[in-house]
């Protein structure tokens, strides 16, 4: 019988949703004439990254998946000095059948170089990029045995014909294997972009066993001339020893540069990073033998023009006049303009005739600068069929980044000094076009570039103008640092905040006015002279201090602890409380108990039934060494009595719940350290009425809906929206009759204005509203252009935005606000909420962990613990299948989340002072207060630990109608940048038909004392 040797296993999968197999494939590669074998062949289905390169002996292991590659699919072999095998994969198998595992491929006559000895005069040049410099800034890298047949390469510019390759030169970042053997290939360079043909006779082989450093690779044996731009790149073929991982150099993308992954692979175009290879060069010195290298003149042309807000600076004339100048030389063309900023607003086609472009040239004059910068609709595709792209652009984008994806040869002209050069060049050098900076380059130099394929060697390493001068120093008040003190340039949004040591660092030029602020001390003027160290001593506000002591002292309240009774502002941890009037007959167990206090979980069962916080269940998911040492559950504390959870919860005392005085959680490190270790997850302390620091206290009186004396008495309080009153600038807008009138109108009052006020484009943006939602958006939009480093002005511009649902433009401004203000809480808590409405759940999902576990460095999410887990459970109960909940506690999972009524206040600026009211049914209010007067404690730490949000329930309470009152107590009348609120209100939160409603208001609207909001609870 005959012995079968082809191994062919096939592996079986299944699950409920899909099943498939495995199939692995052994053959061996010989001459179909000498029967010798054929070693580093490549082998694999085309373009379907799967493949691998047969062995010194020409054997080679294949496996695919029969559910992917079909039997009709073809295995492609192919090798230098060989025809190249296409096969079905039902024909290799009876093929291997027939031939006992073996495949012959048929020798292929070689087509040699014709190599002319001549006696002309020639010089040696190095082209490409050398080794590691200064471009080298990333690095590319083959990791992992399944890399067999992957490639590396870049192109080469070549411009002298009969040039002959004697060296090829790389540096080696890193190599951890024994030791590799690289194939060096070089294809001819296809103008779609891409490599071509290999050029070579004979495989070049090199083993590399280099830790690091520069590897030189000898080709002059080889022979190898070339006329035209070719593609050199390295092939691995062979790992010695057990372990891949290899680096070369790269650069910040100044040429394509391609990967295959695998062998037979599709060659992908990097658009990222450029690949470090240099090639050493013998080359004629007759001027006769140079390539032509004048670009191919376009019959279409795609011209972008930024209109946004920020290139009404551009140096124009000298725009337009390399516009006309390359346009006379062009001669006959078609030119589509698109005029771009938040978004396309206009498109016409002009033809050129003998180079004409005055009427061009006049449609880009008659160009009117607003909105801010987003380049997602441009450069993605080419409709016009164009061979050319001019883009006159800074490249500084306030939403979507610029990015090319159409391979085109694209010039990107720019005359700003705030550009970013370095990004625009690596954009023009992705369609082989080029960077031109008129602020740098000539005329003549800028034509030729356009004209002409000249390789773009400029290093742009700082993206942005340097400024005149950086004024840095401390803030203090008696000898004491003054952290969060705010430090504005006068009349702009230039702005700064002290750190924890009271230092700042600002831009600001000699006669500017730094205004400094900071809550508790009189505000302060500086001139700015030619010094730039200024250190800044703030006067208490003293008459302020006086009313806030005499307050503290008719408002002391006792608290019992431990060490015995205490001032409750010296206790020093914060605490979650329910006293024995919380308790009632229906109270069965001490766990109803429990669950009562705020940002507690309970998860398991039987033994493992545990009390938590949600911040240490976080804190420990991914099961660190050590973990199991120490319980990262809070110690329960009966009567000064430790117990630990680890223990068991059945090991409790029994309790009498009516004779529970308090139930405490502490979930503080600081506040638990009596407990040694045994409280570095908090505590819960219960004490009852057997305890000699359980004393009966007078009930401390609690703001109340329900408390006598504060009957709700109608004052004849305007609603908001009868309340506000237009600004002068939108009152003149309002006479205007037709829209084009009202445009006009405002590009004259803002070019009136030093200084654009964010109320102003917020409130022009409304008033447009009714004419064109684009153009609104578009003015709402300028806030970003101007006040891009000012998180109080994007905050206002985010806050809009939402309101308007418009969630991805919001994202980018909420992201810019987190990267502006890293450590300040509410950042990371805005971008969950932002990610959840673009539905990025992932990235929603992965911020609650970090959040809830407190481990975003630098971050303190302590003081809006219970709005994060709020949130985060209805998270989770509106997205559970759109994420993995892995490692998400029971408790969170399980538990059937939702509120009659959610209310949540964010507003933009934590200094700010106002109060809430909220009136029940009944008549009866509760006022909150945000004041220095009253609540000092917490504007300080909204200002250290950066967030400015206040949340209420109304769960099961009172039907009827409720009113929510706000009252503005700060002055902004004349501030550019004044206080925005946002107010959120939800209805049956958590729930399929949850409803929520979103407004946003200048805080300054609301003076004096205005309705915001009346709903029925049902």
């Amino acid at each position: 019988m005959k012995r079968l040797f082809i191994k062919i296993y096939f592996i079986l999968f299944s699950s409920i949703i899909f099943a498939q197999s495995a199939v692995k494939i052994e053959a061996t590669l010989l001459d179909k004439i000498t029967k010798e074998p054929i070693s580093y062949a490549n082998i694999g289905f085309f373009e379907k990254a799967i493949g691998t390169v047969s062995d010194e002996n020409g054997h080679f292991t294949l496996l695919y998946n029969s559910s992917y590659i079909k039997k009709n699919e073809p295995l492609q072999i192919s090798t230098l000095g060989y025809e190249s095998l296409k096969i079905q994969i039902h024909e290799l198998f009876d093929l291997l059948l027939k031939n006992n595992n073996k495949i012959f491929l048929n020798p292929e006559p070689l087509n040699l170089n014709e190599i002319r000895l001549t006696n002309e005069k020639r010089e040696q040049k190095t082209i490409g990029i050398n080794g590691i410099n200064k471009k080298a800034k990333g690095y590319w890298y083959w990791m992992g045995k399944h890399a067999l047949g992957g490639e590396i390469a870049t192109r080469i510019n070549i411009k002298k014909r009969n040039t002959k390759l004697l060296e090829f030169q790389f540096y080696v970042k890193e190599n951890l294997s024994d030791s590799i053997m690289v194939r060096i290939n070089v294809y001819n360079y296809e103008k779609k972009g891409f490599p071509n043909n290999n050029l070579l006779s004979k495989n070049i082989y090199h083993v590399i066993n280099k830790k690091a450093g520069i590897e030189t690779i000898d080709l002059k044996p080889y022979d190898i001339v070339v006329n035209d731009d070719i593609v050199i790149g390295i092939e691995l073929i062979k790992i010695y020893g057990d372990r891949l991982r290899f680096e070369v150099a790269g650069n910040n993308y100044l040429g394509p540069s391609y990967t295959r992954y695998i062998s037979q692979d599709k060659w992908k175009r990097n658009i990222e990073n450029g690949v470090n290879f240099s090639v050493l060069t013998s080359i004629p010195t007759n001027k006769d033998k140079d390539i032509s290298i004048v670009r191919t003149v376009p019959e279409r042309i795609i011209l972008y023009w930024d209109t946004s807000l920020s290139m009404q600076n551009r140096a124009i004339d000298s725009e337009l006049q390399l516009l006309e100048d390359y346009l006379n030389k062009v001669k006959n063309t078609s030119v589509e303009v698109v005029k771009f900023s938040t978004k396309i607003s206009e498109s016409k086609v002009f033809p050129i005739t003998r180079g004409n472009s005055d009427e061009l040239i006049e449609y880009l004059k008659d160009t009117e600068y607003e909105g801010a910068t987003n380049y997602a609709d441009i450069l993605k595709e080419n409709t016009f069929d164009a061979q050319t792209i001019l883009v006159f652009t800074d490249g500084n984008a306030q939403f979507e980044a610029l990015k090319q994806l159409v391979y085109v040869p694209a010039f990107y002209i720019n005359t700003s000094s705030k550009a970013n050069k370095e990004l625009l060049q690596k954009q023009a050098n992705y369609g082989e076009g080029h960077f031109i900076d008129l602020l740098q380059t000539t005329k003549k130099d800028a034509l030729n570039f356009m004209l002409n394929e000249i390789e773009d060697e400029t290093v742009y390493e700082d993206v942005n103008i340097k400024v005149i001068h950086t004024i840095y120093g401390s803030v203090t008040s008696d000898s004491l640092f003054i952290q969060g003190a705010k430090i504005n340039v006068k009349n702009s949004y230039v702005q700064a905040i002290s750190d924890v040591d009271g230092n700042y660092k600002i831009e600001a030029s000699e006669d500017d006015i730094l205004q400094v602020s900071a809550l508790g001390m009189l505000p302060k003027e500086v001139l700015v002279s030619n010094q730039p160290n200024v250190n800044i001593n703030l006067k208490p506000d003293g008459q302020l201090l006086d009313e806030v002591l005499l307050r503290a002292k008719a408002k002391k309240e006792i608290v019992l602890t431990p060490f015995g009774k205490k001032d409750i502002n010296s206790v020093g941890y914060s605490t979650s409380e329910i006293t024995s009037k919380d308790i009632s007959a229906s109270h069965q167990t001490l766990e109803q108990l429990i669950a009562k206090l705020p940002g507690i979980m309970i998860t398991g069962i039987g033994e493992r039934r545990r009390y938590s916080f949600p911040i240490n269940t976080f804190a420990t998911l991914g099961g660190a060494k050590g973990i199991a040492e120490i319980d990262p559950n809070p110690v329960i504390v009966i009567d000064d009595v430790m117990y630990m959870q680890s223990d068991g919860l059945d090991k409790l005392p029994p309790i009498d719940l009516q004779t529970i005085v308090s139930i405490k959680a502490i979930k503080s490190v600081v506040g638990t350290n009596r407990y040694g270790s045994a409280g570095a997850y908090g505590a819960i302390e219960i004490r009852t009425s057997a305890s000699a620091l359980s004393e009966v206290k007078k009930p401390v009186k609690q703001p109340s809906a329900l408390a006598q004396g504060n009957d709700y008495l109608d004052e004849g309080i305007s609603f908001f929206e009868d309340n506000k009153e237009p600004s002068k600038y939108i009152k003149q807008l309002s006479v205007a009759a037709t829209f084009e009138e009202a445009k006009n109108m405002y590009y004259r009052q803002k070019n009136q204005m030093q200084v654009i006020p964010t109320s102003y484009v917020i409130e022009a943006s409304e008033y447009f509203e009714k004419w064109d939602k684009d153009f609104a958006y578009n003015v709402l939009s300028n806030i970003a252009e101007f006040a891009y480093n000012n998180p109080k002005a994007l905050l206002s511009l985010a806050y809009n935005l939402d309101e308007l649902k418009y969630y991805e433009q919001a994202k980018y401004i909420y992201e810019r606000i987190a990267e502006l203000r890293p450590k300040d809480a509410q950042s990371h808590r805005n971008l969950t909420q932002i990610y959840e409405k673009t539905k990025a759940y992932d990235k929603a999902l992965q911020l609650y962990k970090l959040m809830l576990s407190n481990s975003i460095e630098g971050a303190d999410f302590s003081a809006i613990e219970q709005v994060i887990a709020n949130e985060f459970s209805r998270f989770l109960a509106q997205n559970r299948n759109k994420i993995d909940v892995t490692g998400i506690p029971s408790d969170y999972l399980n538990a059937k989340f939702k509120y009659d009524q959610r209310i949540v206040f964010e507003w933009n600026e934590p200094r700010s002072e106002f109060e809430f009211q909220f009136v029940n049914p009944l008549k009866k209010f509760y006022r909150w207060s945000h004041t220095q007067l009253e609540n000092q404690a917490q504007m300080m730490d909204e200002i250290n630990n950066g967030y400015a949000i206040e949340e209420y329930i109304i769960d099961d309470a009172e039907p009827g109608e409720w009113i929510i009152n706000i009252e503005n107590l700060t002055n902004e009348t004349n501030s550019i940048n004044p206080t925005y609120l946002k107010y959120t209100a939800y209805k049956n939160y958590g729930l399929p038909n949850e409803t929520q409603t979103v407004k946003v208001v200048k805080l300054d609207d609301c003076n004096p004392k205005v309705t915001f909001d009346k709903f029925i609870n049902q």
